[in-house]
């Protein structure tokens, strides 16, 4: 996990969405399992260079020409033909772009099911698979128009995320005890609901400050922001990949109506969501 001292320090990027690459949000709907795949982008990077960078979804890197790397807690992890480095959401990262490289990147959220145990970027050895999955991927890019294969960019993305995953020993997976599991399980599918700390509480059979403790040490995030985090990003899923009013995703997700949402948004995405919509279309 980062130090508190490199957590001070760092830049809370909430929005997945950097528009230098191609959003496929829409692509992964409603009901999307194993990964939510939120941006896939391909660049030659002339100054890849940031420092602090913290955000709650994940991020797979490559870079088809050795040079650059990502650090995180003091760590390098090299960037280079050899291998894809996979950064966990809440790791704050910095990037160093020392030559001017092609690079590819995925922003993307796990299912339950492919939560890491390990709080650092992890560099996992490309097989011919995941090499040729990433070679398709640059030649979507470095057709005239990328966003006509969409679709065929968010299978491959997928692809290869699921290909990088199983290359990890069973042992670097978090398993959650069966009552966090359930009470996760309830709140995926309550988000309409108030869901507070005492009432999580209740239904774990704890004490909130128990229950707080006991939560974070699991997931990394107190009871409150859980939920607020998986409120932000189902928000975020069905803006792109639906066509609900706001209102009403703003009702089905817990909000206490269309205003209160609309800020809390802002807030966090530095934009509404009517207009966070219109941009991903």
């Amino acid at each position: 996990m980062a130090s508190s001292s490199a957590r001070s320090l760092a830049r809370d990027y909430r929005d997945p969405h950097t528009r230098l690459g191609i959003d496929l949000t829409a692509f992964s709907g409603a009901g999307a399992s194993s990964f939510l795949v939120h941006e896939c982008g391909f660049l030659h990077y002339e100054n890849w260079n940031h420092r602090g960078i913290l955000s709650p979804y994940w991020r797979l890197h490559h870079n088809f020409a050795p040079g650059n790397a990502v650090r995180s807690d003091g760590t390098e992890y090299a960037l280079d033909p050899a291998s894809v480095v996979l950064v966990p959401g809440g790791v704050t990262l910095d990037t160093l772009g020392r030559k001017t490289v092609p690079h590819l990147w995925i922003h993307f959220v796990p299912g339950q099911e492919f939560m890491l145990a390990l709080r650092r970027p992890i560099a996992v050895e490309i097989d011919p698979s995941i090499r040729e999955t990433l070679a398709s991927l640059r030649g979507i890019f470095e057709e005239n128009d990328p966003l006509d294969s969409g679709r065929r960019m968010h299978h491959l993305g997928k692809a290869l995320l699921h290909l990088a995953f199983a290359k990890l020993e069973a042992k670097q997976f978090r398993a959650y005890p069966d009552r966090l599991v359930r009470l996760l399980e309830h709140i995926e599918t309550h988000l309409a609901e108030p869901l507070t700390t005492p009432e999580l509480a209740r239904l774990a059979g704890m004490s909130r400050h128990r229950l707080t403790e006991w939560f974070q040490r699991q997931t990394d995030l107190t009871p409150s922001r859980y939920v607020a985090d998986l409120r932000l990003r189902t928000a975020m899923q069905r803006l792109a990949s639906t066509d609900a009013s706001i209102e009403q995703i703003a009702e089905d997700l817990g909000y206490p109506n269309r205003y209160y949402f609309s800020r809390v948004f802002k807030q966090q995405l530095g934009c509404g969501p009517a207009t966070f919509r219109r941009g991903q279309r």
